[in-house]
């Protein structure tokens, strides 16, 4: 049986240490994981009073069914408890369009507008706003990225950092893991490797998404 994802406010960003003893040189970011508005947002905020469920439809499907409880497994979990569609950060801090005063994004590193260019939210989004929300949320996980990476790195010489995603039936096809290594920019092609032998239905794949690299 699914999860259920509580629902409750959590911490920003979220960290999930390993028991005492269980740690390994790992840490697992979850970028997608939020499905949470931010706290001043209400159903009067959007263009559509049904556009609201975006925050929670933008999350990558049972991605914290998947990764949530890897700490329970020795590696450290870090995630965002907000949606993407108000700060994405598996996106490039600048990845958005800046029109009249206004910021303008279907795909960046914020939603305001669907893909079919319909605006999601009823008031624009200014780009003095923007920079506030990168300030508090954006930086703040990266940040914390750094962190525990040089926490791991110290401990072990080394840390190992896997970005956690799910993809849909189309994208995924015949496979159950997809190990995406930005054509083998990420990783050494022999980590990639060894990790697709490890299990059946899992393959490599170079991915072009322009992200941000740690």
């Amino acid at each position: 049986m699914a999860r259920v994802r509580k629902q409750s406010r959590e911490s920003f960003p979220i960290v999930r240490h390993p028991a005492p003893g269980t740690r390994t040189p790992i840490l697992v970011s979850v970028p997608h994981y939020g499905t949470q508005p931010l706290p001043h947002i209400t159903r009067d905020d959007y263009r559509e009073p049904w556009f609201e469920t975006f925050a929670y439809g933008f999350a990558d499907t049972f991605v914290g069914d998947l990764y949530a409880d890897l700490h329970e497994h020795g590696a450290t979990v870090l995630a965002t408890p907000f949606s993407r569609i108000f700060v994405d950060v598996n996106r490039r801090r600048d990845d958005f369009e800046h029109r009249d005063g206004e910021v303008h994004s279907r795909r960046g590193v914020v939603r305001t507008h669907t893909t079919r260019e319909a605006p999601i939210f009823a008031r624009p989004l200014a780009l003095a706003d923007l920079e506030e929300r990168l300030r508090t949320l954006y930086d703040p996980y990266y940040s914390t990225l750094e962190r525990l990476l040089t926490e791991l790195r110290e401990a072990y010489g080394y840390a190992l950092l896997l970005d956690g995603h799910t993809g849909s039936p189309r994208r995924m096809k015949d496979h159950q893991v997809i190990i995406g290594t930005r054509h083998g920019e990420t990783c050494a092609p022999q980590l990639g490797q060894r990790a697709a032998s490890l299990g059946p239905g899992a393959s490599t794949r170079s991915s072009s998404r322009s992200t941000r690299r740690c």
